[in-house]
């Protein structure tokens, strides 16, 4: 077992503390307690074993429980890990409990607040589990290998703050429930139904938003409070560095507490985001020309100094030895409630090493400041970007700024620029993911997709769901889809963004209820707040609303989104005109189709886009000869538009009207664009109301094999012309 620590004097340190207890091990003492001996010989030996790998220090061993601490929160998690494997292997029913804080020696005592909560958490936690604090769980998110998910917040007795608890889950038991055991069967997609007929797949707009729904760009809702006010007025990030603790027992390593502190000083004062606070004024604080115990620095010590010093973040380190080798580690702590931002170690063999590893520790603190201060002033949220090159972010930040306005192209060369820098960057390979499958590149989104997958095991649980989340928009699963949604909602249940995507997949799919319910969560979100949404959140839920016959409250949600967002006027007047006209008030719609006109007139849209539009209000209203003849005037005032030549053939032959005109069009867009996946779907389309069904089901397939993302009506049609053809082969 390692050494038992007693403690003589008061001291207090701030470590990861662990408690683990055998559950019913009292019982077993009392019905078989030779098996409880042997099962207490086992746990010691586990412990043992565990708490030497990962620098554990035994603090007290209470009959069946254990006091354990760290200096690092991913030590004790990974060991805690280990032992309940272990443990689980030797049939011992353990329970473990983590928190990270201030822990008091008094004498053989151990005392604190820190001990307190851990203490309680180990005792609500259940048997065969790992459960940890808040406290932790910021130091592990981060951490490859380590899963956890939130649980609930506890309020504990004489705690002032409610803690925030989280369960540490294996790779094989992620803890996870399947979806509603109705979107098991995915073959339920497959029975084609009775599609209204305004809900056409004409709608050119509605088309386009498979493209979007993952990509949406909303505000932060809830801001990163402990990066609040992390740069001083002169846009600087103010640091104070701590002198460096010797905690190897070896007084040679007494130099090296300056030392450290030095290099670290001298090698981040070159960064120009840094206002770093030098040596001499650090050391007139602290010592005041007096000898100085730097031991007893403490988070609190460090904190007092810092703000003397006006300094925002502080950094605080710790020298150790362990075998042969030495090891520093690292703290960077806000000055203001000395929480633990991020925890750094670095190896070494010899004194000669320090200089390289300052180098590094001083690029990673930089890095990770520089980020954060970044993240702090961005009004979207981008919490689950992970990287260690504040250059890399950088870059993507300029891709994700050009991708809002579009500009698929620009993003596209700053992902790829952030790559460059950071070649593990996964955020921005998902990133590249969809900005080629807005450009219709298939097969490079696909590559990148799969290239963020295949570091999944690398990246914490939220990165780990939002790769999947990518994975399943461009392998066209829409079940998937929404189930990696859910899982990220049960990690972060007031994402907006969320909502609305399992929203949109309800939709695409038809689901009007469960779209509707989805939507209205994102509204009142947006609403509790007081953030924007998207203009496609009010117009999707008012279009669920139309297709169960809720007109009042279709018309309502646009009247309102028209208030909210009136720069949208275009896209919510569309809707508007649908409304009534799909119900038979030609005079209600006609106030909002000169309405189109008007907007158009405005815009300095070209004749024929407006047609364009009012054809697609009456096609959506089911007014198929109003529909036609508006179609048709576009494409002759344009007629070698290819957008609008398959617009007219999708029409003539999805409606029976004339398929064989609507087939002639649409094959002689493909002379000149053969792998268009739209306009193969047409033509495929065409081939299949023709009765050519082999031929309609490759062109079909092919067609499914070129678009990005899944698209309903195209897998409805594929699925009918393969039954067809398995219907013909009997």
């Amino acid at each position: 077992m390692p050494e038992d620590r007693r403690h003589t004097s008061s001291v207090r340190k701030h470590a990861a503390i662990m408690f683990t207890d055998i559950v019913g091990y009292t019982a077993l003492m009392g019905s078989d307690e030779d098996k409880a001996f042997k099962t207490l010989r086992k746990n010691r030996e586990i412990h043992t074993k565990f708490l030497e790998q990962f620098k554990g220090t035994l603090i007290k061993e209470m009959g069946d429980g254990m006091l354990v601490s760290f200096n690092l929160a991913s030590d004790a998690v990974r060991c805690a890990m280990e032992i309940q494997k272990a443990s689980k292997a030797q049939d011992i029913p353990l329970k473990i409990g983590i928190h990270e804080g201030e822990m008091v020696f008094e004498g053989n005592d151990v005392l604190g607040d820190g001990v307190n909560i851990a203490s309680r958490i180990q005792d609500d936690t259940e048997e065969g589990c790992i459960t940890i604090s808040g406290s932790v769980y910021r130091d592990i998110k981060n951490k490859s290998g380590i899963q956890a998910e939130f649980i609930e917040e506890r309020t504990f007795k004489n705690v002032d703050e409610p803690i925030r608890i989280y369960k540490v889950f294996s790779e094989e038991h992620s803890g996870r429930e399947s979806p509603p055991e109705r979107l098991k069967n995915y073959n339920d997609l497959r029975k084609p139904r009775a599609i209204p007929p305004f809900v056409k797949r004409r709608n050119v707009i509605i088309s386009l938003l498979i493209v979007v729904v993952v990509l949406l760009i909303y505000p932060k809702i809830f801001r990163n409070d402990k990066f609040e006010g992390i740069r001083d007025e002169d846009g600087r990030i103010s640091v104070a560095v701590m002198p460096f603790k010797n905690m190897t027992g070896d007084s040679t390593y007494y130099l090296w507490q300056e030392g450290l502190q030095n290099l670290l000083i001298t090698s981040l004062s070159n960064s120009e985001e840094l206002a770093v606070r030098q040596y001499a004024t650090m050391f007139g604080i602290l010592g005041n020309g007096k000898d100085i115990n730097y031991t007893s620095i403490t988070p609190s010590l460090g904190r007092e100094v810092a703000k003397k010093l006006e300094a925002n973040t502080f950094i605080a380190g710790n020298l150790h030895q362990f075998e042969d080798n030495l090891r520093i580690t690292v703290n960077i702590m806000d000055a203001d409630s000395e929480e633990i931002y991020k925890s750094y170690e670095m190896d070494g063999t010899t004194e000669d090493d320090f200089f390289n590893l300052t180098d590094s520790l001083s690029m990673l603190i930089r890095n990770f400041l520089e980020i954060k201060s970044l993240k702090q002033n961005l009004f979207f949220d981008l919490s689950n970007v992970y990287t260690n090159s504040s250059e890399a972010y950088k870059l993507y930040l300029q891709g994700y700024n050009c991708r809002s306005r579009l500009d698929y192209d620009c993003a596209v060369d700053f992902y790829n620029r952030a790559l460059k820098i950071d070649s593990n960057f996964v955020s921005a390979m998902m990133r590249l993911a969809y900005c080629y499958g807005d450009l219709k590149q298939t097969e490079m989104s696909k590559f990148w997709a799969y290239k963020a997958s295949d570091r999944i095991d690398q990246l914490p649980l939220d990165m780990q769901l939002l790769v999947k989340e990518v994975k399943a928009a461009v392998d066209k699963e829409p079940l998937e889809l929404i189930k990696q949604m859910k899982q990220y909602l049960e990690i972060n249940p007031h994402s907006m963004r969320k909502h609305y995507g399992i929203g949109w997949v309800y939709f695409n799919t038809e689901q009007w209820q469960e779209a509707i319910e989805e939507f209205e969560k994102t509204l009142e979100i947006s609403s509790r707040f007081e953030i924007k949404t998207w203009v496609w959140t009010y117009i999707l839920l008012g279009r669920a609303y139309h297709n169960i016959n809720e007109h009042k409250k279709e018309k309502k949600i646009f009247e309102d989104v028209l208030d909210l967002l009136p720069d949208e006027e275009s896209q919510i007047t569309y809707w508007q005109a649908v409304c009534p006209l799909s119900q038979g008030d030609t005079t209600e719609a006609n106030k909002y189709l000169k309405k189109i006109i008007g907007i158009g007139k405005q815009n300095g849209w070209p004749e024929s886009k407006t047609l364009s539009w009012l054809a697609s209000v009456h096609d959506q209203a089911n007014n198929l000869i109003k529909a036609e003849e508006l179609y048709r005037k576009a494409l002759f005032i344009n007629p070698h538009d290819n957008k609008l030549i398959n617009d007219l053939a999708y029409f003539l032959i999805s409606n029976d009207i004339n398929i064989d005109e609507g087939f002639e069009l649409i094959s002689r867009v493909l002379e000149n664009i053969p792998d268009d996946g739209n306009y193969l779907h047409t033509y495929g389309l065409g081939l299949y109301k023709q009765g050519k069904l082999k031929e309609a089901q490759e062109a079909l397939n092919t067609a499914w094999d070129l678009i990005p993302y899944y698209d309903h009506d195209h897998f409805i049609h594929l699925q009918e012309v393969e039954k067809a053809v398995a219907s013909q082969n009997k």
